[in-house]
């Protein structure tokens, strides 16, 4: 074989060792790029996961501080319209006043939760927005409720009415007992939220099966 064979055949040689370095090289680059995409998946599902927690948490916390019966005076101050209500009618609407003013304190939190659901159910699926919904539902109740008995007047009260009263305490004051329905609800609400959120927290890396 005469020296220009021998270098060609050196050359094309060559080239394949380059060829199969650049197919090694690449095959390592999506390697790499698929690991790095699933771990900043991993990384966005925790992070969400965590942020769901801890405002569900937070909500309940929240929810079981407006529903707690005993109250500071200056709490109802802010109440509009209340300086020219007879003293009964004033004291009657500013009980029911504070528990409205306690979820209203933390409207930003509740605004957050509403908002966030979308992107829980996005990553988590549908049924990751029921202990969104559950807390929201729980929170709405207890303004209806609130709102209605400060309507009501104290003073002129029949059997019907004070039936219809009791149950509206019964919404909106809560100590925790186990026969509260929305202590129940919310309890519910959170057990959930832990099956669904906790595995993501645990596992950052590990994507559920859909």
């Amino acid at each position: 074989m005469d020296t220009g064979s021998w270098a060609d055949l050196v050359s094309a040689g060559a080239n394949v060792v380059v060829a199969i370095a650049a197919v090694v090289a690449a095959s390592q680059g999506i390697a790499g790029l698929n690991a790095w995409r699933r771990e900043a998946i991993g990384r966005r599902r925790m992070e969400l996961a965590e942020d769901a927690l801890t405002d569900l948490y937070e909500a309940a916390d929240v929810i079981r501080w407006a529903r707690f019966p005993g109250s500071f005076g200056y709490e109802a101050t802010e109440r509009q319209g209340r300086d020219d209500e007879p003293e009964n009618i004033q004291a009657h609407r500013d009980t029911f006043y504070i528990p409205l003013k306690r979820l209203n304190d933390h409207s930003e939190l509740f605004s957050r939760l509403r908002t966030r659901r979308f992107r829980v159910r996005a990553t988590f699926g549908v049924d990751a927005v029921t202990p969104f919904e559950a807390l929201h539902a729980v929170h709405s109740e207890i303004v209806v409720a609130a709102q209605r008995l400060m309507a009501m007047d104290p003073a002129h009260q029949n059997e019907r009415t004070r039936e219809r009263w009791e149950r509206l305490e019964a919404v909106v004051w809560g100590v925790g007992d186990e026969d509260d329905k929305l202590v129940v609800k919310v309890g519910d609400a959170l057990k959930l939220a832990e099956t669904i959120f906790r595995p993501a927290i645990v596992t950052p890396g590990r994507i559920p099966e859909s």
